[in-house]
């Protein structure tokens, strides 16, 4: 670091399981859950993160025409000596289809809570990188497309 040698020593764990249901005709459920702990020891400093990333959706068919769909991600960050990072993303689509007729429409609405920043790790041999992400405002889109 810096022209002087130096040590570095890094422990990271990860756990990533995740489940699909589509046991129902109407309903399609999914989750996942990632947890990551980094423990870094340098002569400089000891640093320890808990990233965790709850993501889930459901999805719900009442007749052929139409979709609904749920999905949401919850990410909590602790870093030692910093505030901790907690945020809630979550989305909703409704998805259209006429019987007659080639048009298809889709509602969505991103962004619900209305969330502005996140902060996420990632962790390399030699560094622990810290990113900072401004998010897009809530947004409601609307599109129209022709079915071939």
């Amino acid at each position: 670091l810096n022209n002087q040698l130096g040590w570095l020593r890094n422990k990271v764990y990860v756990f990533h399981p995740g489940i699909s249901v589509n046991r129902w005709k109407k309903v399609d459920l999914e989750y996942s859950y990632e947890l990551q702990i980094i423990d870094q020891t340098s002569q400089q400093a000891d640093i320890s993160v808990v990233d965790q990333k709850h993501s889930g959706s459901i999805f719900y068919t009442p007749e052929k025409r139409h979709l609904f769909g749920l999905s949401g991600e919850y990410y909590s960050t602790k870093q030692s000596g910093q505030h901790n990072s907690n945020v809630l993303f979550a989305n909703f689509s409704y998805h259209l289809k006429p019987s007659k007729g080639k048009l298809k429409y889709k509602l969505e609405i991103r962004n619900i809570f209305n969330h502005s920043e996140m902060v996420r790790y990632y962790n390399s041999d030699i560094s622990l990188v810290r990113s900072n992400y401004s998010i897009r405002p809530r947004q409601f889109l609307v599109t129209v497309s022709l079915g071939l």
